[in-house]
């Protein structure tokens, strides 16, 4: 029997992202169903776009999907990180790493925080509260709205 690493992926199955710390984030999906398993978290399909590939003759294994994964701009967006703040930390990080402007609108909310940024700040702010032993249990990427980043 070959390793794991060196074993063909079962039908349908594809891994999407090794972290750093080795964990893996999969894409799994059957039939129509499709869902993302992050260690022992299960989350159902959500509107990506984004061309996924596999050398899988499987036909089903490539999609279109729609989101922002790949939006670079400045545009703004209505986020929530579900979190907990025992004693500011979080809050005082996020505000510090949106700056004046923007740490006016960061609005605490029983289960985390609400504010506007870029998508494209979410994973160093996601770092940046991981690296003060802060997990984040959720990111929601809301409805743009309107203003400048800068």
């Amino acid at each position: 029997m070959p390793p794991p690493g060196n074993s063909r992926a079962p039908r349908g199955f594809m891994p999407v992202l090794l972290g750093e710390d080795r964990s893996e984030t999969l894409l799994l999906r059957d039939g129509n169903e499709q869902w993302l398993e992050c260690g022992d978290y299960t989350h159902r399909t959500c509107n990506w776009s984004l061309k996924m590939k596999t050398d899988d003759p499987d036909p089903r294994v490539e999609q279109t999907v729609s989101g922002t994964p790949r939006d670079y701009s400045e545009d703004l967006y209505s986020l929530y990180f579900e979190l907990i703040d025992v004693d500011g930390t979080a809050e005082r990080l996020l505000k510090d790493f949106l700056g004046p402007l923007h740490a006016m609108r960061v609005r605490r909310v029983a289960q985390g925080f609400e504010f506007v940024a870029p998508i494209q700040c979410v994973p160093d702010l996601v770092r940046l509260l991981a690296r003060e032993n802060i997990p984040v249990y959720q990111v929601v990427r809301q409805a743009k709205v309107e203003g400048n980043w800068r």
